[in-house]
């Protein structure tokens, strides 16, 4: 099971998940302080590609306390990137 299905349009998801991301992310990160950080999910961008780590973003989540978290909730990095790959 994945945490959302990438292969659709998601045009019955809320819209912290079609594009609201960021925005949800930023405020996050705020409301929670220096502790927490942004972290993209993005598309490769060549050989040696990373999940989590570079390429054309697709997917803002807030990294605090040892997990990913978004509208969805929280995750693991395993998890999201399952989800993503």
């Amino acid at each position: 099971m994945t945490l959302w299905d990438t292969t659709t349009d998601r045009s019955d998801d809320p819209f912290w998940v079609t594009g609201g991301c960021l925005i949800l992310a930023q405020a996050l990160k705020k409301e929670l302080g220096r502790k927490a950080s942004l972290v993209d999910v993005v598309e490769p961008d060549g050989p040696g590609f990373r999940p989590l780590y570079g390429g054309t973003p697709h997917h803002v989540l807030v990294r605090f306390g040892g997990y990913l978290w978004d509208a969805r909730g929280r995750h693991t990095d395993a998890e999201v990137i399952d989800a993503w790959e």
